[in-house]
């Protein structure tokens, strides 16, 4: 069995802190072993967990996620992201025109760039679109009624009857078998 600090919480609930290891010494003192270091009243205060001081954060702060560092340095920068963005809004390239001693380079806008830029800021401004997809059920009535549709039109086809399930080329072909 774990052994538990007999000590109690303000609430006065028990503490439930590991305690302090018999024979410990701290500040020259010995502890016993049946208090963690914020209960065992032996210890001098200078020793004990004091708990919360007065507009203290309860706890340790936490951890900073790698996103929210990422999403900082984003953040001190963003005008200069929107600007190189902006630049590839109006992206050009070179394009060579003629041939021989005659060619020369011609600026025109490169619009698969300009078009990735101003996508990027529209999705990064309003969002991306939602994407939407379009679902089909076919139900055991749906596929009974398509089933005896073909039936008919098969019948009606081999000049049988048109009796769903009854197959007159088949019927006619036994019969002659067997007389």
């Amino acid at each position: 069995m774990t052994r538990r600090c007999e000590g109690t919480t303000n609430a006065g609930k028990p503490c439930g802190a590991n305690p302090l290891k018999p024979g410990t010494v701290i500040d020259g003192i010995t502890v016993s072993g049946d208090y963690c270091r914020k209960h065992d009243l032996l210890l001098p205060a200078s020793a004990r967990l004091q708990g919360l001081q007065p507009g203290g954060e309860k706890g340790r702060p936490p951890k900073r996620r790698v996103v929210d560092v990422i999403l900082d340095r984003i953040e001190e920068k963003v005008d200069e992201l929107f600007d190189i963005l902006w630049e590839a809004a109006h992206a050009e390239r070179a394009v060579v025109v003629g041939n021989g001693p005659t060619a020369f380079v011609e600026m025109v806008p490169d619009h698969p760039t300009r078009k990735a830029a101003v996508a990027e800021m529209l999705d990064r401004g309003y969002g991306r679109p939602k994407q939407s997809s379009e679902v089909t059920v076919i139900t055991q009535d749906a596929i009974d009624v398509a089933i005896e549709r073909m039936e008919r039109e098969l019948a009606e086809r081999d000049g049988d009857s048109g009796e769903p399930g009854v197959d007159r080329a088949l019927q006619a072909s036994e019969s002659s078998a067997s007389g």
